[in-house]
Protein backbone atom coordinates (compact mmCIF):
# COMPACT_ATOMS: atom_id res chain seq x y z
CA UNK A 1 0.00 0.00 0.00
CA UNK A 2 2.69 2.54 0.46
CA UNK A 3 4.05 2.14 -2.72
CA UNK A 4 0.80 3.75 -3.75
CA UNK A 5 0.93 6.94 -1.86
CA UNK A 6 4.60 7.02 -3.39
CA UNK A 7 2.70 6.93 -6.99
CA UNK A 8 1.05 9.70 -6.02
CA UNK A 9 3.60 11.82 -4.77
CA UNK A 10 5.70 10.95 -8.24
CA UNK A 11 2.88 10.99 -10.46
CA UNK A 12 0.59 13.55 -9.38
CA UNK A 13 2.38 16.10 -7.25
CA UNK A 14 1.13 14.82 -4.27
CA UNK A 15 -2.52 15.94 -5.32
CA UNK A 16 -4.90 13.28 -5.07
CA UNK A 17 -5.93 12.91 -8.55
CA UNK A 18 -9.81 12.50 -9.63
CA UNK A 19 -11.07 9.41 -10.23
CA UNK A 20 -12.72 8.65 -13.97
CA UNK A 21 -15.28 5.80 -14.91
CA UNK A 22 -15.88 2.92 -12.02
CA UNK A 23 -14.80 -0.71 -13.33
CA UNK A 24 -16.01 -3.61 -11.49
CA UNK A 25 -12.96 -3.68 -8.99
CA UNK A 26 -13.54 -0.36 -7.66
CA UNK A 27 -17.17 -1.46 -7.36
CA UNK A 28 -16.17 -5.06 -5.42
CA UNK A 29 -13.32 -2.51 -3.87
CA UNK A 30 -16.74 -0.56 -2.45
CA UNK A 31 -18.62 -3.43 -1.48
CA UNK A 32 -15.61 -4.45 0.90
CA UNK A 33 -15.17 -1.55 2.65
CA UNK A 34 -18.84 -1.25 3.45
CA UNK A 35 -18.37 -5.01 4.74
CA UNK A 36 -15.68 -4.13 6.61
CA UNK A 37 -17.58 -1.01 8.53
CA UNK A 38 -20.16 -2.97 9.08
CA UNK A 39 -18.27 -6.06 10.40
CA UNK A 40 -16.41 -4.14 13.05
CA UNK A 41 -19.26 -1.98 14.14
CA UNK A 42 -21.17 -5.87 14.48
CA UNK A 43 -17.33 -7.23 16.55
CA UNK A 44 -17.79 -4.23 18.56
CA UNK A 45 -21.79 -4.56 19.41
CA UNK A 46 -20.85 -8.36 20.35
CA UNK A 47 -17.54 -7.49 22.26
CA UNK A 48 -15.81 -9.61 19.76
CA UNK A 49 -12.48 -7.92 19.00
CA UNK A 50 -11.08 -11.00 17.13
CA UNK A 51 -14.13 -10.54 14.59
CA UNK A 52 -13.93 -6.77 14.34
CA UNK A 53 -10.17 -6.78 13.70
CA UNK A 54 -10.82 -9.90 11.13
CA UNK A 55 -13.48 -7.53 9.27
CA UNK A 56 -10.95 -4.45 9.10
CA UNK A 57 -8.21 -6.99 8.18
CA UNK A 58 -11.03 -8.39 4.94
CA UNK A 59 -10.51 -4.85 3.71
CA UNK A 60 -6.87 -4.61 3.85
CA UNK A 61 -6.42 -7.78 1.75
CA UNK A 62 -8.98 -6.40 -0.91
CA UNK A 63 -6.67 -3.29 -1.10
CA UNK A 64 -3.51 -5.70 -1.76
CA UNK A 65 -4.96 -7.45 -4.33
CA UNK A 66 -6.80 -4.97 -6.05
CA UNK A 67 -3.54 -2.59 -5.84
CA UNK A 68 -1.60 -6.06 -7.27
CA UNK A 69 -4.66 -6.27 -9.79
CA UNK A 70 -4.72 -2.95 -10.85
CA UNK A 71 -1.12 -2.43 -10.88
CA UNK A 72 -0.79 0.73 -10.98
CA UNK A 73 3.36 0.66 -11.97
CA UNK A 74 2.17 -0.75 -15.52
CA UNK A 75 -0.29 2.13 -15.88
CA UNK A 76 1.86 4.62 -15.35
CA UNK A 77 4.52 3.73 -17.75
CA UNK A 78 1.89 4.27 -20.72
CA UNK A 79 1.76 7.83 -22.02
CA UNK A 80 -1.75 7.48 -23.18
CA UNK A 81 -4.67 9.66 -21.95
CA UNK A 82 -6.95 6.36 -21.42
CA UNK A 83 -3.74 5.17 -19.00
CA UNK A 84 -3.39 8.13 -17.55
CA UNK A 85 -6.99 8.18 -16.42
CA UNK A 86 -6.93 4.95 -15.43
CA UNK A 87 -4.01 5.50 -13.50
CA UNK A 88 -5.75 8.37 -12.05
CA UNK A 89 -8.65 6.19 -10.68
CA UNK A 90 -7.23 3.45 -9.61
CA UNK A 91 -4.76 5.50 -7.08
CA UNK A 92 -7.31 7.72 -6.06
CA UNK A 93 -9.64 4.21 -5.14
CA UNK A 94 -6.22 3.12 -4.12
CA UNK A 95 -5.36 5.65 -1.17
CA UNK A 96 -9.40 6.12 -0.42
CA UNK A 97 -9.22 2.12 0.93
CA UNK A 98 -6.03 3.29 2.79
CA UNK A 99 -8.07 6.20 3.96
CA UNK A 100 -11.07 3.96 5.82
CA UNK A 101 -8.19 1.75 6.85
CA UNK A 102 -6.78 4.49 8.80
CA UNK A 103 -9.95 4.66 10.08
CA UNK A 104 -11.03 1.48 11.01
CA UNK A 105 -7.92 0.42 12.39
CA UNK A 106 -8.09 3.70 14.79
CA UNK A 107 -7.50 3.18 18.36
CA UNK A 108 -10.60 4.76 19.62
CA UNK A 109 -13.73 2.76 19.97
CA UNK A 110 -16.48 3.90 17.89
CA UNK A 111 -19.88 4.85 19.27
CA UNK A 112 -22.31 2.31 20.72
CA UNK A 113 -25.47 3.92 18.96
CA UNK A 114 -24.15 5.61 16.19
CA UNK A 115 -22.13 2.58 14.63
CA UNK A 116 -18.39 3.22 13.60
CA UNK A 117 -19.35 6.38 11.53
CA UNK A 118 -16.80 5.25 8.65
CA UNK A 119 -17.73 6.69 5.00
CA UNK A 120 -16.65 5.32 1.92
CA UNK A 121 -15.47 7.54 -1.39
CA UNK A 122 -14.42 5.15 -4.08
CA UNK A 123 -15.46 6.51 -7.59
CA UNK A 124 -18.81 4.00 -6.37
CA UNK A 125 -19.44 5.19 -3.61
CA UNK A 126 -19.46 9.02 -1.95
CA UNK A 127 -18.22 10.02 1.82
CA UNK A 128 -21.12 11.03 4.47
CA UNK A 129 -18.50 12.57 6.69
CA UNK A 130 -15.21 12.15 5.17
CA UNK A 131 -12.10 13.46 7.46
CA UNK A 132 -9.27 13.26 5.75
CA UNK A 133 -8.73 13.77 1.67
CA UNK A 134 -11.38 14.06 -1.20
CA UNK A 135 -9.62 14.62 -4.82
CA UNK A 136 -7.73 17.64 -4.93
CA UNK A 137 -6.35 16.77 -1.52
CA UNK A 138 -2.41 17.26 -1.04
CA UNK A 139 -0.46 14.21 -0.10
CA UNK A 140 2.83 15.48 1.55
CA UNK A 141 5.30 14.70 4.89
CA UNK A 142 4.10 16.39 7.26
CA UNK A 143 6.38 19.33 9.28
CA UNK A 144 9.18 18.70 11.13
CA UNK A 145 8.54 17.79 14.82
CA UNK A 146 10.41 20.59 17.43
CA UNK A 147 12.76 17.97 18.02
CA UNK A 148 13.99 18.71 14.39
CA UNK A 149 13.25 15.03 13.13
CA UNK A 150 10.81 14.70 10.28
CA UNK A 151 7.59 12.92 10.90
CA UNK A 152 6.26 10.16 8.65
CA UNK A 153 3.97 11.37 5.80
CA UNK A 154 0.16 12.40 6.56
CA UNK A 155 -2.33 13.87 4.43
CA UNK A 156 -2.27 17.10 5.98
CA UNK A 157 0.38 18.36 9.10
CA UNK A 158 -0.28 16.48 12.73
CA UNK A 159 -1.82 18.43 14.97
CA UNK A 160 -0.61 15.44 18.05
CA UNK A 161 2.54 15.89 17.38
CA UNK A 162 4.20 12.27 17.00
CA UNK A 163 7.05 11.29 19.78
CA UNK A 164 10.19 11.29 18.49
CA UNK A 165 12.93 7.99 19.34
CA UNK A 166 14.04 7.91 22.56
CA UNK A 167 16.95 5.45 23.90
CA UNK A 168 16.06 1.75 24.78
CA UNK A 169 15.33 1.47 28.25
CA UNK A 170 13.74 5.00 28.36
CA UNK A 171 9.94 5.72 30.39
CA UNK A 172 8.48 6.01 26.61
CA UNK A 173 8.60 2.46 26.54
CA UNK A 174 9.93 2.50 23.46
CA UNK A 175 11.27 -1.03 21.81
CA UNK A 176 14.13 -1.52 19.27
CA UNK A 177 13.73 -4.33 16.77
CA UNK A 178 16.84 -5.37 14.69
CA UNK A 179 15.30 -6.47 11.44
CA UNK A 180 18.42 -7.94 9.95
CA UNK A 181 21.16 -9.49 11.83
CA UNK A 182 23.07 -12.99 11.52
CA UNK A 183 22.97 -15.09 14.53
CA UNK A 184 24.70 -18.32 13.17
CA UNK A 185 27.47 -16.04 12.65
CA UNK A 186 27.63 -15.72 16.71
CA UNK A 187 30.52 -17.70 18.32
CA UNK A 188 30.18 -20.24 15.45
CA UNK A 189 26.69 -21.49 16.36
CA UNK A 190 27.56 -22.35 19.92
CA UNK A 191 24.35 -22.08 21.46
CA UNK A 192 26.33 -20.47 25.20
CA UNK A 193 27.54 -17.66 23.23
CA UNK A 194 24.20 -16.86 21.10
CA UNK A 195 21.97 -17.00 24.17
CA UNK A 196 24.37 -14.44 25.63
CA UNK A 197 24.27 -12.63 22.99
CA UNK A 198 20.41 -12.30 22.97
CA UNK A 199 19.98 -11.89 26.58
CA UNK A 200 22.70 -8.49 26.00
CA UNK A 201 20.30 -7.03 22.78
CA UNK A 202 17.36 -7.38 25.14
CA UNK A 203 19.15 -5.66 28.18
CA UNK A 204 19.90 -2.95 25.54
CA UNK A 205 16.12 -2.64 24.26
CA UNK A 206 16.18 -4.85 21.42
CA UNK A 207 13.50 -7.08 22.01
CA UNK A 208 12.84 -8.61 18.24
CA UNK A 209 15.77 -9.61 15.87
CA UNK A 210 15.08 -11.02 12.64
CA UNK A 211 18.16 -13.43 11.35
CA UNK A 212 19.07 -13.67 8.23
CA UNK A 213 20.10 -16.41 5.88
CA UNK A 214 22.23 -16.04 2.87
CA UNK A 215 22.40 -19.68 1.51
CA UNK A 216 21.06 -22.95 2.36
CA UNK A 217 23.24 -23.41 5.41
CA UNK A 218 22.41 -20.18 6.71
CA UNK A 219 18.93 -19.96 5.90
CA UNK A 220 18.34 -23.60 8.17
CA UNK A 221 20.76 -21.99 10.54
CA UNK A 222 18.66 -18.94 11.13
CA UNK A 223 15.17 -21.20 11.01
CA UNK A 224 16.26 -23.26 13.49
CA UNK A 225 17.10 -20.23 15.95
CA UNK A 226 14.40 -18.75 15.39
CA UNK A 227 12.47 -21.72 16.17
CA UNK A 228 14.62 -22.49 19.25
CA UNK A 229 14.23 -18.55 21.02
CA UNK A 230 10.87 -15.94 22.00
CA UNK A 231 11.34 -13.15 20.22
CA UNK A 232 13.88 -14.13 16.98
CA UNK A 233 12.47 -14.33 13.73
CA UNK A 234 14.46 -15.58 10.49
CA UNK A 235 14.51 -14.66 6.49
CA UNK A 236 15.69 -17.13 4.58
CA UNK A 237 17.25 -16.83 1.20
CA UNK A 238 20.29 -16.57 -1.22
CA UNK A 239 22.57 -13.69 -1.90
CA UNK A 240 23.54 -12.75 -5.08
CA UNK A 241 27.66 -14.19 -3.96
CA UNK A 242 26.15 -17.89 -3.52
CA UNK A 243 23.07 -17.50 -7.03
CA UNK A 244 25.03 -20.21 -8.36
CA UNK A 245 23.86 -22.86 -5.80
CA UNK A 246 20.35 -22.28 -6.46
CA UNK A 247 19.13 -25.35 -7.92
CA UNK A 248 15.34 -26.22 -8.23
CA UNK A 249 15.98 -28.39 -5.69
CA UNK A 250 17.23 -25.76 -3.26
CA UNK A 251 14.74 -23.64 -3.90
CA UNK A 252 11.92 -26.17 -2.82
CA UNK A 253 13.89 -26.17 0.04
CA UNK A 254 13.69 -22.60 0.65
CA UNK A 255 10.03 -22.35 0.09
CA UNK A 256 9.64 -25.44 2.79
CA UNK A 257 11.80 -23.05 5.10
CA UNK A 258 9.71 -20.10 4.53
CA UNK A 259 6.41 -21.75 5.30
CA UNK A 260 8.07 -22.31 8.72
CA UNK A 261 5.84 -20.15 11.38
CA UNK A 262 8.53 -18.19 12.75
CA UNK A 263 10.60 -17.88 9.05
CA UNK A 264 8.69 -14.12 7.81
CA UNK A 265 10.24 -13.08 5.09
CA UNK A 266 12.92 -14.07 1.78
CA UNK A 267 16.27 -12.62 1.56
CA UNK A 268 18.97 -11.49 1.59
CA UNK A 269 18.64 -11.50 -1.92
CA UNK A 270 19.42 -9.07 -5.27
CA UNK A 271 22.59 -8.17 -7.31
CA UNK A 272 25.76 -7.37 -6.38
CA UNK A 273 27.73 -6.20 -9.61
CA UNK A 274 30.40 -5.00 -7.08
CA UNK A 275 31.96 -7.96 -6.47
CA UNK A 276 30.65 -10.30 -8.94
CA UNK A 277 30.87 -13.32 -7.59
CA UNK A 278 28.49 -15.25 -9.26
CA UNK A 279 27.32 -14.23 -13.19
CA UNK A 280 25.27 -11.31 -13.87
CA UNK A 281 22.57 -13.33 -15.71
CA UNK A 282 22.59 -16.44 -13.00
CA UNK A 283 22.00 -13.40 -10.24
CA UNK A 284 19.49 -12.28 -12.26
CA UNK A 285 17.44 -15.59 -12.49
CA UNK A 286 18.03 -16.59 -8.98
CA UNK A 287 16.70 -13.03 -8.16
CA UNK A 288 13.01 -13.44 -9.84
CA UNK A 289 13.02 -16.98 -8.66
CA UNK A 290 12.94 -16.46 -4.90
CA UNK A 291 10.82 -12.34 -5.70
CA UNK A 292 8.26 -15.37 -7.30
CA UNK A 293 8.55 -17.38 -4.14
CA UNK A 294 8.27 -14.37 -1.95
CA UNK A 295 4.85 -13.35 -4.02
CA UNK A 296 3.44 -16.60 -3.95
CA UNK A 297 4.07 -16.89 -0.21
CA UNK A 298 2.77 -13.37 0.20
CA UNK A 299 5.81 -12.49 2.34
CA UNK A 300 8.28 -9.82 2.63
CA UNK A 301 11.97 -9.49 0.54
CA UNK A 302 15.08 -8.17 2.46
CA UNK A 303 17.29 -7.03 -0.74
CA UNK A 304 20.73 -6.63 -1.32
CA UNK A 305 21.83 -4.29 -4.11
CA UNK A 306 25.47 -2.69 -4.88
CA UNK A 307 26.06 -1.35 -7.71
CA UNK A 308 23.02 -2.39 -9.29
CA UNK A 309 20.21 -0.22 -8.78
CA UNK A 310 19.21 -0.17 -12.20
CA UNK A 311 18.62 -3.97 -12.83
CA UNK A 312 17.29 -3.92 -9.47
CA UNK A 313 14.50 -1.43 -9.95
CA UNK A 314 14.12 -2.89 -13.82
CA UNK A 315 13.50 -6.41 -12.35
CA UNK A 316 11.01 -5.50 -9.84
CA UNK A 317 8.96 -3.27 -12.22
CA UNK A 318 8.88 -6.59 -14.47
CA UNK A 319 8.50 -8.82 -12.28
CA UNK A 320 5.90 -6.89 -9.61
CA UNK A 321 7.36 -5.86 -6.33
CA UNK A 322 5.94 -7.68 -3.60
CA UNK A 323 3.87 -5.60 -1.39
CA UNK A 324 6.72 -5.10 1.61
CA UNK A 325 10.21 -4.88 0.72
CA UNK A 326 13.52 -3.84 2.52
CA UNK A 327 16.45 -2.33 0.45
CA UNK A 328 19.43 -3.45 2.96
CA UNK A 329 22.31 -1.46 3.25
CA UNK A 330 21.38 0.95 0.63
CA UNK A 331 24.43 1.93 -1.43
CA UNK A 332 22.65 4.63 -4.15
CA UNK A 333 22.11 8.29 -4.39
CA UNK A 334 18.35 10.60 -3.32
CA UNK A 335 17.12 9.41 -7.44
CA UNK A 336 17.62 5.99 -6.13
CA UNK A 337 16.18 5.86 -2.74
CA UNK A 338 12.77 7.56 -4.39
CA UNK A 339 12.79 4.86 -6.66
CA UNK A 340 12.87 2.55 -3.18
CA UNK A 341 10.25 4.73 -1.69
CA UNK A 342 7.87 4.16 -4.65
CA UNK A 343 8.08 1.04 -5.34
CA UNK A 344 6.88 0.43 -1.66
CA UNK A 345 10.46 -0.21 0.36
CA UNK A 346 12.00 0.65 3.15
CA UNK A 347 15.39 1.98 3.31
CA UNK A 348 18.06 0.88 5.43
CA UNK A 349 21.29 2.85 5.79
CA UNK A 350 24.52 1.28 7.24
CA UNK A 351 27.59 3.23 9.40
CA UNK A 352 28.78 4.57 5.94
CA UNK A 353 26.47 7.15 5.81
CA UNK A 354 29.05 8.78 7.89
CA UNK A 355 31.99 8.84 5.77
CA UNK A 356 33.40 11.76 4.69
CA UNK A 357 33.17 10.78 0.79
CA UNK A 358 29.25 10.21 1.74
CA UNK A 359 27.67 13.04 0.65
CA UNK A 360 25.36 11.35 -2.03
CA UNK A 361 24.29 8.62 0.57
CA UNK A 362 23.36 11.88 3.53
CA UNK A 363 21.60 13.18 0.54
CA UNK A 364 19.67 10.15 -0.26
CA UNK A 365 18.77 9.83 3.67
CA UNK A 366 17.28 12.66 3.61
CA UNK A 367 14.51 11.96 1.22
CA UNK A 368 13.35 8.79 3.22
CA UNK A 369 10.54 9.44 5.67
CA UNK A 370 11.23 8.14 9.44
CA UNK A 371 8.43 5.82 8.89
CA UNK A 372 10.71 4.18 5.75
CA UNK A 373 13.87 4.23 7.35
CA UNK A 374 16.03 1.67 9.23
CA UNK A 375 19.22 2.35 10.45
CA UNK A 376 22.08 -0.41 10.75
CA UNK A 377 25.76 -0.15 12.15
CA UNK A 378 27.04 -3.59 9.89
CA UNK A 379 29.78 -3.86 12.31
CA UNK A 380 32.93 -3.98 11.35
CA UNK A 381 32.48 -3.94 8.09
CA UNK A 382 31.05 -0.59 7.70
CA UNK A 383 31.29 0.65 11.16
CA UNK A 384 30.64 4.27 11.30
CA UNK A 385 33.11 6.97 11.50
CA UNK A 386 34.12 8.55 14.93
CA UNK A 387 32.82 11.83 16.04
CA UNK A 388 33.79 14.71 14.11
CA UNK A 389 35.62 12.74 10.99
CA UNK A 390 32.12 12.84 8.78
CA UNK A 391 31.55 16.39 7.71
Amino acid sequence: MSRTLAMVTSYFDGVVPAPGEATKAEVVLGEKAAEAAAGLDRGVEALDPAGALEAVMSLARATNLYINEAAPWKLAKDPSPEARQRLATVLYSATEAIRQLSVLFSPRCPRRRGGSGHSSACPVWRPARSPLPSPGATWRPAPRSSGGRRCSPAWRPRGDGRRALSRPGSESGLDWVDAHCHLDDVGGGRKPSLQAVIERARAAGVERMVTIGTDLATSRAAAGIAAAHEGVWAAVGVHPHDATTLTGEALDELEALASEPKVVAIGEIGLDYFRDLSPRDVQQEAFRRQLALARRLGVPVVIHMRDAHRDVFGILEEAGAPERLVFHCFSGGPADAARCLELGGYVSFAGNISYKNAQDLRDACAVVPLDRLLVRDRRPYLRPSRTGEAK
